[in-house]
């Protein structure tokens, strides 16, 4: 004979069994949301001028307010990051005359509050253009909500990060900023996702960053390691967001990559030009094969008879940097459209050539 559990007993373990589901999937979240990378007070204290620190609103908001500001940074941090981390990014902004506002997000995700930005601007009737942007979950919220306000912002920052939203028809001046060292950032979606921004967006990579030092809350799991500081990342980081801010007319600008990603474009591109800015002495002891040779010095307000279209891809380079960077420069304000730089010959691993 088969005993049959009573209903009420069957009730009883059903109600049970849920709870303990329940109970488990609550577990999981609260260890989840309570494991966050924290900000590295010590390293953001030791950055900060002498004296200097920074006041949270009541709403975990921090502002770095500047007197006669025209600029305006509304910033969304990382998944899982805590946001004081971006102190000393928001700190350097500030000392160029960006008043910055680092917002907190729930449980240190910004997907959870994407309209975080909400109401900010308001507050502040004296910016004239303002920004938004964010680093790596935070920059792809902060693309989304751009996407959704795109007559309320002046650009965008992306900071290891890409936008899902399509941006590619707004008016706005983005700017993608990311580390040749940088392993956590999905670099097949960064591709992939690139159509969304629009034609003109300007993309710098930083030779030597990482993922995680946009910000100081210490290494992140599976990045990369970096070969240039936190300090010197997050300099490199604002000037670069200062520069794509005081560029107000939206004149052509260039694109900063490593020679690791020079030589990838170089097998990917069948139409370019490689240029090399050095002094033609300096040329014939030793040059990329295919370049061409226009010296920096030579770039003014002319028209380059050696570079006709100036729509075709130049990828640029001198010894060590500093002279392609002021070329490209001026190649830019010349109406060249697409020009990439990418640093010094003294890091270039191919082959080289001697003689003219």
């Amino acid at each position: 004979m088969i005993k049959r559990t009573p209903k009420s007993k069957r009730s009883i373990i059903a109600v049970a069994a849920v709870t303990l589901v329940l109970a488990v999937v609550v577990g999981a979240c609260a260890i989840y949301l309570g494991d966050y990378y924290r900000a590295d007070i010590e390293a953001i204290q030791a950055f900060l001028p002498q004296g200097s620190g920074w006041e949270e609103m009541p709403d975990g908001t921090v502002v770095f307010e500047c007197d006669d500001a025209t600029k305006g940074f509304i910033f969304y941090p990382g998944g899982k990051v805590e946001h004081t981390a971006y102190i000393p990014l928001m700190q350097t902004l500030s000392e160029h005359g960006v008043t910055c506002v680092l917002v907190e997000m729930p449980f240190h995700l910004a997907v959870l509050d994407i309209n975080a930005a909400d109401g900010i601007q308001k507050d502040y009737p004296e910016i004239e253009d303002w920004y938004i942007g964010g680093h790596s979950l935070g920059g792809s919220m902060a693309a989304s909500y751009a996407a959704s306000h795109t007559d309320d912002f002046a650009g965008l920052v992306l900071l290891g990060a890409y936008s899902t939203a399509d941006l590619s028809e707004a008016n706005l001046a983005v700017l993608s900023v990311y580390g040749s060292e940088d392993k956590v950032m999905n670099r097949e979606n960064y591709e992939n996702y690139r159509s969304n921004l629009p034609t003109d967006f300007t993309e710098v990579v930083i030779d030597g960053g990482c993922h995680a030092n946009f910000g100081m809350y210490g290494a992140q799991d599976g990045d990369g390691t970096p070969r240039i500081t936190k300090e010197e990342q997050i300099a490199r980081t604002a000037d670069a967001i200062v520069t794509m801010m005081m560029n107000e007319n939206r004149t052509n600008t260039y694109r900063q990559i490593s020679v690791d990603d020079a030589i990838a474009m170089m097998a990917q591109e069948d139409d370019y030009i490689i240029l090399d800015v050095r002094r033609p002495d300096e040329f014939v002891e030793g040059h990329i094969p295919n370049a061409i040779n226009v010296p920096n010095e030579t770039i003014g307000t002319d028209e380059i008879p050696a570079l006709p279209d100036k729509h075709q891809l130049v990828m640029v380079y001198c010894r060590s940097g500093r002279r392609s960077k002021e070329a490209a420069a001026k190649l830019a304000a010349l109406g060249y459209t697409n020009i990439v730089e990418f640093g010094g010959i003294h890091d270039w691993t191919g082959e080289v050539v001697i003689g003219g």
